[in-house]
């Protein structure tokens, strides 16, 4: 869901820096969780994976809603 909100912005014409920013996050917090999923729970890397996660949807969003609204 978050790798379709990405591209919704960039066809919105969204900065390419927040883009960037969001991508890269989004990325991490992918590679991050599946090594906090290996140690016992609960665990700092699963918990921030997923915080991240959901951290770049909400703000995506937010600024898919400024953007329309813009």
């Amino acid at each position: 869901m978050s790798l379709v909100l990405l591209a919704l912005l960039e066809g919105r014409g969204a900065n390419a820096v927040v883009l960037w920013i969001l991508a890269v996050a989004l990325v991490v917090s992918r590679v991050v969780h599946p090594i906090g999923m290996k140690t016992k729970t609960p665990n700092a890397l699963r918990v921030s994976s997923t915080t991240v996660q959901w951290l770049v949807l909400a703000v995506g969003a937010l600024y898919g809603l400024w953007l329309y609204a813009a």
